[in-house]
């Protein structure tokens, strides 16, 4: 897998998706705003009763702001609802306990930066480290003078060198194997929760483009 890093584009705000039922109980429509018109029935939607009320649908995506001693994720180029395929490249960095991110690039080291949509994984539970000691140890780790521009190498000191060492500098590579090397970091820890964010993609391109999705309500 090639890794190609740069900074983040221009961001456009994501609209959040709403799922409701409206005449029929084994359809659900998903959409940004309710429509005007029933898709289905052809009624007014705002002069009839829905079966079930809009509700939003959680996001699996969240600002790296809100997310606090993780490794956060974010395509190189774009926003996940927006440019993000399997095959895109990948950028990550890692946030301390406020949600100040740290992130490594061909720019070097870049403190506060803001991921408004990101993938974030947890790892405090996994250090045995309380908050302090996390940001203790962060702070710690990134040393400007190591983390420059000129050592910055596309294929073996980018983004995910820079993670996986802080995390190799906690041991976790010893208890976990999905942090023994950067293509297992890559293959089985990354891929493996950004895969899973498919299904939610699918949806939100499909209602930006046709307005709104009727999906088969699962069973209850």
């Amino acid at each position: 897998m090639t890794v190609m890093v740069s900074r983040s584009g221009h961001h456009e705000d994501t609209k959040s998706l709403l799922c409701f039922q409206h005449c029929d109980r084994h359809t659900n429509i998903v959409c940004f705003m309710v429509p005007e018109v029933c898709p289905l029935c052809h009624q007014n939607t705002a002069l009839t009763e829905s079966r079930v009320p809009p509700f939003r649908l959680s996001s699996p995506f969240t600002s790296s702001l809100q997310s606090s001693c993780c490794i956060a994720v974010k395509p190189t180029n774009g926003t996940f609802t927006r440019n993000y395929t399997t095959s895109a490249n990948l950028h990550v960095g890692i946030t301390d306990s406020h949600g100040r991110m740290f992130d490594f690039d061909e720019e070097g080291l870049h403190r506060d930066s803001v991921w408004p949509e990101c993938l974030t994984i947890s790892l405090l539970p996994m250090t045995g480290l309380d908050s302090r000691q996390w940001d203790m140890r962060l702070h710690q780790y990134v040393n400007p003078m190591v983390w420059t521009a000129y050592r910055y190498n596309e294929e073996h000191k980018n983004c995910f060198d820079f993670v996986l060492g802080f995390l190799h500098w906690l041991n976790l590579h010893h208890t976990f194997p999905e942090f023994s090397d950067k293509q297992s970091f890559i293959t089985h820890f990354l891929l493996k929760r950004t895969t899973k964010v498919g299904q939610f993609i699918s949806m939100y391109r499909q209602v930006e483009q046709f307005g709104f999705l009727c999906q088969t309500a699962c069973p209850s």
